[in-house]
């Protein structure tokens, strides 16, 4: 994923815009317009990517927030992917897609083929089942100098449950670098990457020890309780290893704000620049 480390290095950025548009959370300017429901996901998805883009570095599309809407919300997910590429954005497609053989290579297909309509930077992946889950996305974005974001370390509480026991003396979650490794080698600059919350500061800074190269994408952070001292050391060397994902925080900042909506989700996303930039060396 050398493009996103080279953009975050030209931006002094690692925020990244979760996008999970909920039509009733909406601003009523547009909640209550005569648009449909395409129109109206298009209009506040596209708002968000103009607002955020001078201060951030990609845009992560919640798959299922279109999914809900039916065919009219992937219409407009199709439209809204043309509008983060047209900002100069990295676009991250939050699947969490996981499958084995020709089932797998369906879903990379739909993904990382660059005539397809929902073609993305980066795919999160579900690898639990194991390395041959992962092989097709891994080839498939291979092929388009693109990336993988595995499971690895996820944000929600009850992760613990299965992510932290212990096989042969090390917690799952940590195993599952050892599938990363298994399928490429650690390298400067690797396709596969790892999802790793914000939740778990302990846990971060181990895997980043375990994975001093490797991109990071960091959920958690903001609405889900995540904050920027708990980064420290998830960057790298370099400080430009990892983004930092947040969604509710910034999409629906109008909420905890005086300004307009539009401004609202800019003021957030500078303030959670500033605040991660803050931490990012250390």
């Amino acid at each position: 994923m050398k493009a996103l480390v080279d953009l975050i290095k030209q931006k002094d950025t690692c925020v990244c815009v979760g996008l999970d548009p909920v039509i009733d959370s909406f601003p009523d300017e547009i909640r209550c317009s005569a648009q449909s429901v395409e129109e109206k996901l298009v209009t506040f998805s596209q708002g968000i990517v103009e607002s955020v883009a001078p201060h951030a570095v990609a845009i992560k599309p919640q798959i299922a927030f279109f999914e809900q809407y039916g065919l009219g919300g992937l219409r407009a997910l199709k439209e809204i992917g043309s509008i983060i590429r047209d900002a100069g954005l990295f676009l991250v497609m939050d699947a969490k897609r996981g499958d084995i053989g020709s089932t797998a290579e369906a879903y990379a297909k739909a993904f990382f083929s660059r005539e397809g309509d929902f073609f993305s930077d980066a795919l999160t992946v579900n690898g639990y089942l194991g390395s041959d889950g992962i092989f097709p996305f891994y080839e498939a974005a291979r092929n388009t100098q693109g990336g993988v974001f595995v499971l690895v370390k996820t944000s929600n509480p009850s992760s613990s449950q299965l992510q932290d026991l212990r096989v042969e003396g090390q917690p799952v979650y940590e195993k599952m670098v050892e599938v990363l490794d298994y399928v490429e080698q650690p390298d400067e600059f690797n396709t596969l990457g790892a999802v790793a919350g914000a939740t778990h500061p302990a846990e971060l800074k181990k895997l980043r020890k375990r994975m001093p190269k490797r991109m990071f994408l960091i959920p958690g952070y903001g609405a889900q309780g995540g904050m920027a001292s708990d980064l420290q050391g998830a960057f790298g060397e370099d400080g430009c290893r990892a983004i930092v994902n947040s969604s509710r925080g910034i999409l629906y900042a109008y909420k905890k704000s005086h300004l307009p909506w539009k401004e609202a989700s800019r003021a957030a996303a500078l303030e959670m620049k500033e605040a991660i930039n803050a931490v990012r060396y250390k």
